[in-house]
């Protein structure tokens, strides 16, 4: 009951738990993320409160780490869906041209809809992957339509979702797809063409943060603090330079981790 109620105040947890291919329920899900997370903070609140008694430090420090870590790994735990969806969109967008190209290949050389779709699913070994579960739909004895339905509400990829939604049309209309396909496959390109003007931009921003947070801060910040500190009678010990190491470390991962993140899948075009 308690993880029913939760999972209330996720009321998109099942959507992206299905869209990340996660076989599991919503309760399921917060269950093992609270255990986990538990598990994480006790085992670093216990790593702390060693440190914090090796150094004469207040045990405090330990449990205002335990809560902290407490909140940053479930919120890690609870997003695991979305991170993967996300992982799965950057894949997908890594082979999309190439695969939409193949694709109008195939319907222009008379090749039927699901004809094409079974070998794009087989020439592609990224994004093949879901054009393959529309093909196990149909010999499960589902229709194409209806595979396709369901592809729609399960695609990571907006791109994708949209080559899904123009061979929904063709099937339900009867209309020629590759001219709306090649309109489509234009304007994939250029939204990729955008992202990489985008990430140029944000990593100028992020580089020079980068170069004061490690470099200006650690050098000359650093040393000016710590003359100030001695002629003040501040006393300055092995727990002071340690923190502030991991400050800066933290600082780092997270700035690389912020540039991988952005960082923009695209083909060669």
């Amino acid at each position: 009951m308690l993880f029913h109620k939760l999972a209330t105040y996720f009321p998109l947890l099942g959507q992206h738990l299905r869209v990340a291919r996660i076989d599991k329920s919503s309760e399921r899900f917060l269950k093992e993320a609270v255990f986990s997370s538990l598990v994480f903070s006790l085992a670093f609140f216990f790593v702390f409160l060693i440190i914090s008694l090796m150094l004469s430090f207040s045990p405090a420090i330990a449990f205002v780490a335990f809560f902290i870590i407490l909140f940053f790994t479930f919120y890690a735990f609870i997003n695991r869906p979305q991170y993967n969806a996300l992982k799965a969109e950057q894949v997908v967008e890594s082979e999309i041209v190439s695969a939409v190209r193949f694709l109008i290949l195939e319907l222009r050389s008379e090749r039927s809809l699901y004809g094409a779709i079974t070998n794009v699913s087989r020439n592609f070994s990224l994004i093949g992957i879901y054009f393959d579960e529309i093909i196990d739909k149909v010999k499960m004895g589902k229709t194409l339509e209806q595979a396709l339905n369901e592809a729609v509400e399960l695609c990571p990829s907006p791109h994708l979702r949209n080559v899904y939604w123009q061979l929904l049309n063709s099937l339900q209309t009867g209309a020629d797809i590759t001219s709306a396909l090649q309109v489509l496959l234009d304007d994939i390109i250029e939204s990729q063409k955008i992202h990489i003007q985008e990430y140029g931009r944000e990593l100028n921003a992020l580089s020079l943060f980068y170069m004061m947070v490690s470099i200006i801060i650690p050098t000359v910040g650093f040393t000016i603090i710590t003359a100030v500190l001695t002629f003040i009678g501040f006393p300055i010990g092995i727990g002071l330079l340690i923190g502030v190491w991991v400050l800066l470390s933290i600082v780092q991962y997270f700035f690389l981790m912020i540039a991988a993140h952005r960082r923009p899948t695209v083909e060669a075009y």
